[in-house]
């Protein structure tokens, strides 16, 4: 819903992770994803200690585990936007995220929890840096040469 935040969390060498905080408007405590000790649902292998173990574990306890993941492979890199879909009929209800250095776009259901593939890899000639949609429901993208590409899903 239009109250609904979506946080599209970069990692750090093997996982991108695609978040949602429902009705961020009336949060009472700040939402904890488990960085640095998580990457996606796994052991990120972080050996510094910021904290004291007893914080550690009790931020842990409360870590709010990603809605999708996707690792580093197959040329994927780094996750981009994170916009929630309201005036697309056809795809109302989705979250939409990208990977930076192939294009690939995912149509995440909030509800379900499934992704589905919506543009493949190579799709889009440049790099992803951001994905909109406007008020007339056209999915828009930008790229790394500065384009605005409008997309057409299936």
């Amino acid at each position: 819903s239009g109250n609904d935040l979506i946080i599209p969390d970069v990692g750090n060498i093997h996982w991108e992770e695609f978040n949602v905080i429902e009705d961020y408007k009336s949060l009472k405590e700040t939402p904890f994803y488990g960085w640095p000790w998580k990457e996606g649902y796994f052991d990120a292998n972080y050996t510094n200690k910021p904290v004291d173990d007893e914080t550690k574990d009790s931020l842990l306890s409360r870590a709010i585990e990603p809605l999708y993941t996707f690792p580093h492979s197959d040329g994927y890199c780094a996750i981009i936007g994170g916009v929630h879909v309201e005036n697309n009929l056809a795809w109302e209800g989705f979250g939409l995220v990208g990977d930076f250095c192939t294009g690939t776009i995912w149509a995440i259901e909030q509800d379900s929890k499934r992704a589905y593939k919506v543009l493949d890899t190579g799709e889009i000639p440049f790099q992803l840096t951001t994905i909109y949609e406007d008020v007339n429901g056209e999915i828009l993208v930008g790229t790394t040469n500065g384009d605005i590409i409008r997309v057409f899903f299936p």
